[in-house]
């Protein structure tokens, strides 16, 4: 789950909107801005997301009940974010 929490937040980050994300990692988009909200209140700059520790992550985004998420739609959301963000980098975004 932490690793899909930080993908999710990584695309968040890098300007992807909350319902492409919702899409992309196939979850609902109220969970994507409940993440987000605790993201932004976290205070936590973009550029030090991808180096925060899985503990880390668990401290500040544990939500009951959802640690045993299912991986494969992280997977599949990451790959989309990435295709999303590289087309925005060939397009000068």
């Amino acid at each position: 789950m932490n690793t899909k929490l930080k993908n999710i937040l990584l695309c968040y980050a890098s300007g992807m909107g909350i319902k492409s994300i919702s899409s992309a990692f196939d979850i609902s988009q109220n969970t994507v801005r409940r993440y987000v909200r605790m993201y932004q209140d976290s205070g936590i700059p973009a550029e030090k997301l991808p180096s925060l520790s899985d503990a880390r992550l668990q401290e500040l985004f544990a939500i009951p009940g959802r640690e045993n998420a299912d991986r494969q739609s992280g997977r599949s959301g990451l790959k989309h974010c990435c295709r999303n963000m590289q087309h925005g980098f060939r397009a000068g975004a």
